[in-house]
């Protein structure tokens, strides 16, 4: 977060998990997508909340509170900003990659004959192969070609596929992905997909909309120092949707949003040589004015024993239960409306956001039309019911 006078981390999540389709919850109570912006992005989600809260009562840091209205607006001075260590998985992270010319010393021979059938699966590296002549006498040939740098997520099933065929050919760009599961496929839309969502209807979901003036967009992204191009960041994450959004008509307060991307120069040269350094199998959550960080594996509290799994304690403060949790006080503090919001389901609740809930069912027609859809009995619980 930045103001005129100081800048605040709010929010913090790692991660590079997604638990597969057989593993999903229909109790809100397991995180199914922990990749790490993801997980920074709902701890955001509960500092809102937290903000929001203090408001109410007292001075929030980044929110004024219109009583009258029971809604909450941004202070004029205040942008949100996000910083990232690598590129969001998927179409983002898919980009030509230079070929690499090596002296006959260090460069990488593989012997392959033609034609090249299977992909090979480094980047950019310098082949023999084998041919025959006119003659049939064996010679060596050089054979250099540019590749495309990879991503693991997986076309959806109604789109363009990949052809993944040699070099640039691998991969189709601009289509709609699912992160990859180990024998277990996963529900979860690509990182680059989520990030052209947020920009379209903010960041700040469907719950948390109906407490909202106007909706919350990240007013930067920024990359550490990871193999980068910046074309395919802006075409991941805005610009694959700039023809189809030409002629539409966004409700007030939201738009197309394309924030400022850069890059930073951070030095992890010396963690790099570490070759023992492995991606951890858990998640890191913390926001601003929580007590303690969390650890997540699995979707769950760190420690959590099979026998508990299923109750109350073994949430993480980020799931959709807890955080239904968060709207529902919320919404008991501020509206003046009679029903119970306790007894709606998640999914009643998420709808009681008209605007926002309209908006998406428009922008999914017209640009996500395959977007991976849940199935509706994921997001029928209520709060009553543990």
């Amino acid at each position: 977060m930045l103001n005129t006078k100081e800048e605040i981390v709010v929010a913090l999540g790692t991660g590079s998990k997604c638990i597969g389709k057989t593993s999903l919850s229909s109790n809100g109570d397991t995180i199914n997508d922990s990749h790490a912006e993801v997980i920074a992005r709902r701890c955001f989600l509960k500092f809102l909340y937290s903000e929001m809260r203090k408001s109410v009562y007292e001075e929030s840091i980044c929110l004024n509170y219109k009583k009258d209205m029971a809604k909450f607006i941004l202070k004029d001075d205040i942008t949100f900003h996000m910083f990232t260590t690598c590129l969001p998985c998927g179409d983002a992270t898919i980009f030509q990659v230079s070929p690499k010319y090596e002296s006959n010393k260090f460069k990488k021979e593989i012997k392959v004959t033609p034609p090249l059938e299977k992909r090979l699966k480094t980047e950019t590296d310098t082949y023999s192969v084998d041919v025959n002549d006119d003659n049939n006498e064996e010679r060596e040939t050089l054979v250099n070609f540019t590749d495309l740098n990879r991503t693991g997520a997986k076309c959806l099933p109604l789109g363009f596929q990949d052809p993944k065929l040699l070099g640039t050919q691998y991969h189709v760009t601009g289509v709609l992905r699912t992160k990859p599961g180990r024998g277990d496929p996963t529900l979860s839309m690509s990182c680059s997909d989520k990030i052209a969502k947020w920009n379209l209807l903010g960041v700040q979901g469907s719950l948390l909309s109906w407490f909202l003036e106007k909706p919350i967009y990240f007013s930067s992204i920024i990359f550490g120092k990871c193999r980068f191009n910046l074309d395919s960041v802006e075409r991941a994450i805005y610009g694959r949707f700039k023809n189809d959004l030409l002629d539409f008509v966004f409700p007030i307060g939201y738009r197309h949003n394309c924030p400022v991307i850069d890059i930073v120069d951070i030095n992890r040269k010396e963690l790099m040589k570490d070759d023992s350094i492995k991606p951890c199998s858990g998640s890191i959550l913390w926001y601003y004015g929580c007590k303690n960080q969390e650890v997540a594996v699995e979707g769950k509290k760190q420690g959590v024993t099979k026998k508990l799994r299923n109750i109350g304690k073994a949430n993480l403060s980020v799931c959709k239960r807890e955080l239904y949790h968060d709207y529902v006080n919320l919404k008991t503090a501020v509206s003046t409306e009679k029903f119970e919001t306790v007894k709606l389901t998640y999914s009643e609740a998420k709808n009681l956001s008209v605007e926002y809930c309209k908006l998406w069912k428009d922008v999914r027609d017209r640009v996500f039309k395959i977007w991976s859809q849940k199935p509706k009995h994921f997001e029928g619980f209520s709060i009553c019911e543990q």
